[in-house]
């Protein structure tokens, strides 16, 4: 019963931000979305309430179900879905990345100061792994990995939570992300700067060093998305392609 419960909804999510379920429209009604899966209304009836609780949707008079502007009425959860249609490879639904990134700048050079502060020696002996020669998805997992042992030595239990809900996502945007040369010498230009704030356990040079480097990520990550967008998606499947550069 659980999975089927999942099913119904993902399909319901898939179609709302595919924008056939608009925000702010009546979504069909349950005997007719249960004959289109072929379930009970009462399993439909139990996703809806879900979906309803967690800020996708809300019963209106006569017993109809709208479709809410989730960004707006939604929690974690709607994030958490959001964020897996996105993996699922659906182009329009990656346009949120550049948001996410600036979530990101307003955390980074928190936890990079604190980690840096606390355990300067960890984090001086993990960027001793970076190297030049690394391949797109290669250092799109150290990258990652960068961020969430930051985070981890930072003392806030909170920030790895946040960022283990991205994780799979992130990788997979950074191995388009790692593709262009501009934003490869970008990042190491940030992890040499970062080691040597390590090394001096200097937390406010760590702090100003990967503040930078986020926002150069954003606009960075700005032309890869207008990149995407002419190529039709093709890059996001497409990680063995030869190295470009932005310009």
């Amino acid at each position: 019963m659980a999975r089927q419960l999942e099913e119904i909804e993902k399909f319901i999510i898939a179609r709302i931000l595919a924008g056939e379920f608009a925000v702010g429209s009546s979504l069909p009604g349950e005997r007719e979305l249960a004959g289109r899966l072929g379930v009970t209304r009462t399993n439909i009836r139990i996703v809806l309430q879900k979906m309803a609780a967690a800020g996708w949707l809300r019963v209106a008079e006569r017993h109809a179900t709208l479709v809410n502007d989730f960004w707006q009425t939604g929690d974690l959860h709607v994030l958490a879905a959001i964020v897996q249609h996105a993996q699922a490879g659906a182009l329009g639904a990656l346009s949120f990345i550049g948001e996410l990134l600036e979530v990101r700048l307003g955390m980074a050079p928190l936890y990079a100061r604190a980690a840096v502060e606390r355990q300067p020696q960890e984090i001086a002996g993990f960027l001793e792994a970076a190297h030049e020669s690394m391949l797109p998805g290669e250092l799109a997992a150290y990258d990652w990995r960068l961020h969430l042992t930051l985070a981890r030595h930072s003392g806030n239990r909170v920030y790895p939570l946040l960022l283990n809900s991205f994780a799979v996502l992130g990788q997979k945007m950074g191995q388009v992300y790692f593709r262009y040369s501009a934003c490869r010498q970008a990042t190491g230009r940030f992890y040499s700067d970062l080691k040597d704030a390590a090394r001096r356990g200097d937390g406010p040079a760590a702090y100003s060093c990967t503040e930078r480097a986020m926002r150069e990520s954003i606009q960075l990550w700005q032309h890869c998305w207008e990149e995407l967008q002419r190529a039709g998606g093709e890059e996001v499947a497409d990680h063995g392609a030869p190295l470009e550069r932005l310009g």
